[in-house]
C-alpha cells in the first residue's frame, strides 16, 4: 500500500510524523502501542531510526510467535497422520477421527491445515461425507480443502 495523502493527517497531530510512521500508524495498527511506547521514552520525538529499530523487533517477535504456531501445527498433522495409518483397515477408528477431529474442524480451516495433512490423512478427509460449505460444489475423487 502506498503511504497515506499528508494531506489527509490530522491537523491536530501532536507529533511531527513522517510519511513512514504515519503508513505504519495507519496499516499496522497492531503497533500503535510499541509507538506509543516509543514516544513516552524519546520525549515526544523516537525518530524514524528508533521507530524502525522497533519495528524491527515487532516484526521478530511475530515471525517467531507465526513459527511456533506452525510447528505446533505441523506435529498435530504428524500425530494425527501416524495415528490414521496405525489405524490402518479399521473402519471404526478411522471413522472416529474422521467425525471427531476432521469434522470439527470448520471448512476454512481445514483448508489452511491442507499444506501440513499427509495423505492417508486427506484420504481419510476425502473418504467422509462432508457438506461443502455454501456456494462451493464438491467433486467426486476431489479434496474437500481444496481453493
Amino acid at each position: 500500500m502506498p503511504f497515506p495523502d499528508p494531506r489527509l493527517w490530522p491537523t491536530d497531530d501532536p507529533f511531527d510524523r513522517t510519511p513512514l510512521v504515519v503508513a505504519l500508524l495507519d496499516q499496522v495498527p497492531e503497533f500503535r502501542s510499541a509507538y506509543r511506547t516509543l514516544v513516552v521514552i524519546h520525549d515526544d520525538d523516537p525518530g524514524e531510526p528508533a521507530v524502525l529499530t522497533e519495528l524491527a523487533d515487532f516484526v521478530t517477535d511475530h515471525l517467531m510467535a507465526a513459527e511456533r504456531e506452525i510447528s505446533t501445527i505441523r506435529r498435530i498433522a504428524s500425530v494425527i497422520e501416524s495415528g490414521v495409518t496405525a489405524l490402518g483397515d479399521d473402519e471404526l477408528g478411522r471413522e472416529l477421527v474422521g467425525w471427531a477431529f476432521f469434522d470439527s474442524i470448520p471448512p476454512d480451516a481445514r483448508r489452511r491445515l491442507a499444506p501440513w495433512l499427509g495423505p492417508r490423512s486427506v484420504s481419510l478427509l476425502d473418504s467422509l461425507d462432508v457438506v461443502p460449505p455454501e456456494g462451493e460444489s464438491r467433486t467426486p475423487g476431489t479434496s474437500d480443502l481444496s481453493d
